[in-house]
């Protein structure tokens, strides 16, 4: 096409009049207008999808003060295999850089075995019962069950006040040791038999009033005139150790309570309470009253 610029002159007649080109700067103006509110509608979606995919705050964490949590327990639950106790510790910190600004209270512990509460037939422990705000602080619980709860699961609930925040947890209980006793009536001495699945610390008693412990054992030690001693069995070992029975005729199998009772040592042992008859031979022995029932895992 041939753009003829500067006619001054009418065309005579035949010629061709040539008209000047249009200005395309309006076009190329709405066009950098389009592609600025594509550019801008492209950064809003791509903002609102940012937001939408991000992970929402653990369920702990949702009033962004208060954090309650446990080295076992937690919001889902899981399940796990104990010995002799359940034993795990309540916290008021997610990690070492998130502590809660905001007290534990109080937290209430429940122990469930099926449908049943079974709380108050537990022994429960607590180190520490409110949590205070600003610094780490966590707290040591114990459960001890009932003889008839172990090797059988229940349910344990650690509820945060306030936030009512429930941690749970899944827990089987079993015994690290159990012993069995084997007499006959006519036989000089009974035998004890003691194993332990893990390192475990025992305080035996026997009645001196009717029987005498072996001296020549070397798990009793010097306990032979106190009527009591205190043995550590290593974990998948066992101790035996015979009492000579003062009425042979007697056959204590069946009640072994009169003659003996095992209880287990806690790392830092409390003062343990003499029962009559078990830890001064001078005392007379009861056969029918001041039994009580030993603390212990009886293999059937």
């Amino acid at each position: 096409t041939i753009i003829i610029n500067n006619i001054e002159n009418e065309p005579e007649k035949g010629e061709i009049k040539y008209r000047q080109p249009r200005k395309r700067g309006n076009k190329k103006k709405l066009l950098i207008i389009l592609l600025s509110v594509l550019a801008l509608l492209i950064i809003a979606v791509a903002v609102i999808l940012i937001v939408k995919l991000t992970p929402e705050k653990p369920e702990y964490d949702n009033t962004g003060e208060f954090y309650f949590s446990s080295d076992l327990l937690t919001t889902d639950g899981g399940e796990f295999t104990v010995y002799d106790a359940i034993e795990f510790d309540v916290r008021n910190f997610a990690d070492s850089l998130r502590v809660s600004d905001l007290a534990v209270e109080e937290y209430s512990v429940i122990v469930k075995a099926g449908d049943a509460d079974i709380t108050v037939e537990c022994k429960i422990s607590k180190k520490e019962s409110a949590l205070v705000a600003g610094r780490a602080v966590t707290s040591a619980v114990k459960i001890e069950l009932p003889d008839d709860r172990m090797n059988s699961p229940v349910d344990v609930t650690v509820t945060s006040s306030p936030e009512n925040i429930v941690l749970k947890g899944r827990f089987t209980v079993v015994p690290s040791w159990k012993y069995t006793y084997s007499d006959a009536a006519g036989d000089v001495c009974g035998k004890l038999f003691i194993t332990a699945d893990k390192e475990t610390s025992l305080l035996l008693k026997w009645n001196g009033k009717l029987v005498t412990a072996d001296p020549t054992n070397p798990y009793i030690k010097a306990g032979t005139e106190a009527g009591s001693c205190n043995l550590t069995i290593g974990a998948g070992n066992g101790a035996e150790i015979y009492f000579f029975k003062n009425d042979v005729t007697a056959d204590y199998s069946e009640e072994l309570a009169r003659i003996i009772k095992i209880e287990k040592l806690e790392p830092e042992p409390s003062e343990q309470t003499e029962d009559s008859g078990f830890s001064d031979q001078s005392e007379t022995a009861d056969a029918e009253e001041g039994q009580t029932e030993i603390h212990e895992n009886p293999e059937n």
